[in-house]
C-alpha cells in the first residue's frame, strides 16, 4: 500500500451540510451490532448513556460519539460569503444547536 499514489482530494457526491454533521455527532450506532440502546451494555431505560467506570474485566465495549460527559460541541462552517459556528451546550444527542454569528457584537 503506497499512500503517495492516493489522490490529494476527490470530488464529493453530495455536499455535507451542518444538519448532516449534527446527525453524525449525535449517533449512538442505532440499528447496528454496536447499538448502545440495546442489550446489557445499554444505559437505563434504553438510553445510549451507560454508566461509566466499574470493573475493567468487561473487555472492549463501543464508545459512542455523543457521550454523557460531553460538555459542549461545536460545528464550524466557513466560506467566502459567511462564517458560522453552531453551538450545543451539552451532549449532541440531547442538545439543540444554536447559531453564533461572527458579526454579532
Amino acid at each position: 500500500f503506497d499512500q503517495r499514489k492516493l489522490p490529494f482530494s476527490v470530488k464529493v457526491e453530495t455536499p455535507v451540510t451542518h444538519r448532516d454533521v449534527m446527525k453524525m455527532m449525535s449517533d449512538g450506532y442505532e440499528g447496528t451490532e454496536f447499538d448502545m440502546t440495546q442489550g446489557i451494555l445499554a444505559g437505563p431505560y434504553r438510553t445510549p448513556f451507560r454508566v461509566e467506570g466499574g470493573p475493567t474485566s468487561m473487555g472492549d465495549v463501543p464508545r459512542g460519539i455523543s457521550i454523557l460527559r460531553t460538555l459542549y460541541s461545536t460545528i464550524t462552517e466557513t466560506g467566502p460569503s459567511q462564517s458560522l459556528v453552531w453551538y450545543a451546550p451539552d451532549t449532541p444527542k440531547t442538545s439543540v444547536y444554536v447559531t453564533l454569528d461572527h458579526r454579532a457584537a
